[in-house]
């Protein structure tokens, strides 16, 4: 599973990779993904925009962040 926010809105046929939770999916939408039953073990690959590795790193460190918060 690809892992990215959405720069356009559900429908609106935009390919655009946001960071994780900055996009239209956002924070909630991304925990609900993480802990969902048939997805919470599956790998993700990550598939976002980056201008460095610090903020793939970031992106990663939010993914973590959103699965364990929600799982709490």
């Amino acid at each position: 599973m690809h892992a990215n926010d959405s720069k356009g809105a559900l429908g609106s046929h935009l390919d655009r990779h946001e960071n994780i939770g900055k996009g239209q999916i956002g924070e909630a939408g991304f925990s609900r993904i993480l802990t969902h039953l048939k997805l919470r073990e599956k790998p993700f690959i990550l598939e976002t925009p980056r201008d460095d590795d610090e903020e793939e790193r970031l992106d990663i460190r939010t993914l973590k962040r959103l699965s364990v918060r929600a799982r709490a």
